[in-house]
């Protein structure tokens, strides 16, 4: 398969995903104690970001 396509695969499903836990985020704020929906948020990119990462340095 085209690693183009393949990209745009995963980015599409990064997407969905991101947007997915951003509105549970939302829906449920902090979740347990002392966590904030900022701190959520943060957490959140941070994940998003390191699967990016993950997958383009296998893809190369």
């Amino acid at each position: 398969m085209d690693k183009e396509v393949l990209k745009q695969i995963f980015e599409n499903l990064l997407n969905e995903y991101e947007a997915s836990a951003k509105s549970e985020i939302h829906e449920h704020g902090g979740g347990a104690p002392g966590i904030t929906i900022d701190g959520e948020m943060d957490y959140l990119i941070k994940k998003v970001q390191k699967y990016r990462e993950d997958f383009y340095k296998e893809l190369d």
